[in-house]
């Protein structure tokens, strides 16, 4: 069906009223862009027609022309529908897509599993390259693999190196692989279940999803490494940068393991430098050591505004060069900070550590003014918490008191005592009258007493007791206590 042929715009000149044929002129101009008679013609209107004549959709099946709206479908067996579908052919039709699951295999490790590719012969060495351009990308891919064989010892070096590019994105990555396995006698599976029988050492690769578990003898333990096998070293390096229209990465990582009858040992470096419209600029550095699943590293990260640096170790020290046997001057065990010498200019202390006694901040009370009964009362009391000293170490408690003495008329006596219990007698210590006289020099007396063995973490209250002759003594008192371990 020919075209509609749209018909020229008058130009607005004969009418008379200024804003009515600026608005006309406004219009007019509108139009002529989107019907491509002026203007860039990157801003030209595309119809329904033009989209059937590209063969990207097509009028349903019992439309007629004059329907409205005009209802269409996609075109899945034009233009566009054949170039996806002949894409997608020549990739799975292609040598490199053929040997896929050969080349998963010989990571694996498994001798019987790369006899068949090496073949006869004692060494081979093969190069794959393929290319494939399209309506909408261009790929390019290399395989490089050198391999040596001797009865059950194998040792491979294999570079895989594939470049992508798109008007959405460009992308280029590189896998080294040096490898070297002796004595392997385990099966490697790939399969999208767990196998259901396995030997210490086998390798199971989840299908899936393509992540990789060796079995320790019981149980299927996951690892991010494909290079397991019964006897074998390998270091690993792969690199990626990718750039789109939102965003830029460039990533490194870099694994170096060794395993050894079902023991496993792996160092992996990930550098990563990443940025887009949301977050923007990141950056950032781990470090991790794996021993049998057991992991400790660290690592770095910075966006442009905070960054942190995190230690994951049992044990982390600093000390200068050749320092090896010395003491260390800083170190961080098993949730403690050792300092060996430090300078401090300004600090806040909450619990003391001098020489290895625990030091508390002394606590002090002080009691209400009393008249003497000639009975024993409590004039000051203190309670503390004793410091976390460890499960085998006991705290002593240095107790200082005093008083504020008086009385009238001749010299009266007096006594004192100090406990753990309001109870009477005090069970720590206990002068009494027959013993004691104010005078001049003993109205304000003083003194310290030495309790010992509570355990750490222990809640203890200590009385200090008084006793005066009669309600014509009087007496104020005072407790201070300071802990420190044994």
């Amino acid at each position: 069906m020919p075209k509609t042929k749209v018909p020229a715009l008058p130009e607005p000149s004969t009418v008379k009223d200024p804003h009515l044929r600026r608005v006309i002129g406004s219009i007019k101009e509108a139009l002529e862009i989107r019907l491509g008679r002026r203007g860039d013609p990157m801003d030209q209107a595309v119809t329904f027609r033009d989209l059937q004549e590209a063969g990207m959709i097509k009028r349903k099946a019992g439309v007629k022309s004059g329907d409205n709206p005009v209802p269409f479908e996609p075109d899945t067996e034009g233009t566009v529908g054949e170039a996806i579908e002949r894409i997608s052919n020549e990739i799975e039709n292609s040598w490199l897509f053929a040997r896929l699951d050969q080349r998963i295999e010989l990571l694996g490790f498994s001798i019987d599993d790369v006899r068949s590719f090496l073949g006869d012969t004692k060494a081979r060495v093969e190069t794959v390259v393929e290319q494939t351009e399209g309506q909408f990308e261009n790929v390019a891919s290399q395989i490089t693999t050198v391999a040596t064989q001797f009865d059950d010892k194998l040792s491979f070096v294999q570079n895989d190196i594939t470049s992508l590019s798109s008007q959405y994105e460009a992308m280029a990555s590189q896998v080294t692989l040096v490898a070297a396995v002796a004595d392997s006698k385990n099966k490697v599976y790939r399969q999208s279940s767990q196998p259901g029988s396995a030997n210490t050492g086998d390798v199971w690769i989840r299908s899936s999803d393509n992540r990789y578990f060796y079995f320790n003898g019981s149980q299927w333990i996951e690892t991010g490494d494909n290079r397991i096998g019964q006897n074998s070293a390998a270091i690993q390096t792969e690199q990626t940068a990718r750039a789109t229209a939102d965003q830029a990465l460039a990533n490194q990582i870099t694994t170096v393991q060794a395993t050894l009858n079902g023991q496993l040992a792996s160092v992996q470096q990930d550098i990563n430098v990443t940025m887009d419209n949301v977050t923007g600029l990141r950056a950032s550095y781990v470090l991790t050591t794996d021993v049998n699943g057991y992991v400790s590293g660290f690592g770095t990260y910075n966006d442009g505004k905070t960054s942190d640096f995190a230690v994951s170790a049992d044990r982390f020290w600093i000390a200068p060069p050749n320092s090896w046997g010395k003491v260390k001057p800083f170190i961080v065990e098993n949730g403690r900070v050792y300092i060996d010498e430090a300078r401090i200019r300004r600090g806040s202390i909450d619990t003391l550590l001098l020489a290895g006694n625990a030091v508390t901040v002394p606590v002090s009370s002080k009691g209400a003014g009393v008249l003497g009964s000639g009975a024993a009362q409590i004039v000051a009391q203190v309670t503390m918490r004793m410091p976390d000293v460890g499960p085998y170490d006991t705290v002593d408690v240095l107790l200082l008191w005093s008083f504020n003495q008086g009385y009238q008329g001749a010299a009266k006596q007096w006594g004192y005592g100090l406990s753990t219990s309001n109870s009477y007698p005090p069970n720590l210590e206990e002068r009494g009258l027959t013993s004691q006289m104010m005078y001049a020099a003993t109205d304000k007396p003083t003194g310290q007493f030495l309790a010992g063995g509570y355990p750490a973490n222990a809640l203890v209250t200590f009385y200090l007791w008084w006793r005066g002759t009669d309600s014509t003594v009087s007496a104020e008192g005072s407790i201070t206590a300071v802990a420190y371990a044994r």
